[in-house]
C-alpha cells in the first residue's frame, strides 16, 4: 500500500493520541503520523504495516512506541494504548473530511 500523503500532512500540529504517562511534554510540533509497530497490523520485516493502521502521536510517544526509548510498559500495554490513540486519530482524521483508505 502506498503511503497517504493527506494523513501525514494532517498530522502536523495535530495533538499527540497516545499520551503515554511519564511523558514531560506532548509537543504538537512534533506530531506525526506513527505506524504500528505490532503484527496483525500489516507490519512484517522491513515493511511498515497498513497506512490506516496508525495514530497521532508526539515525538516522546512515538519513541516509547517503537521501542526507540526503553520503559517499563509491557507490551500488552502499548498495544491497548495504541489500539486506543489509532482509534481516536482515525476519527479525527474522518471528522476533518480525510479518508485514511
Amino acid at each position: 500500500m502506498k503511503p497517504n500523503n493527506k494523513i501525514r500532512q494532517a498530522a502536523k500540529g495535530e495533538t499527540c493520541t497516545l499520551l503515554f504517562p511519564g511523558v514531560g511534554v506532548h509537543d504538537p510540533a512534533t506530531v506525526v503520523w506513527a505506524h504500528s509497530p505490532f503484527p496483525g497490523d500489516g507490519k512484517s520485516m522491513g515493511a511498515k504495516s497498513y497506512e490506516f493502521c496508525g495514530c497521532l502521536a508526539c515525538h516522546a510517544c512515538h519513541d516509547i512506541l517503537d521501542s526507540r526509548v526503553k520503559t517499563k510498559l509491557d507490551r500488552d500495554y502499548l498495544r491497548a494504548k495504541f489500539n486506543e490513540a489509532m482509534k481516536r486519530s482515525l476519527i479525527r482524521l474522518w471528522e476533518r473530511g480525510i479518508k485514511p483508505w
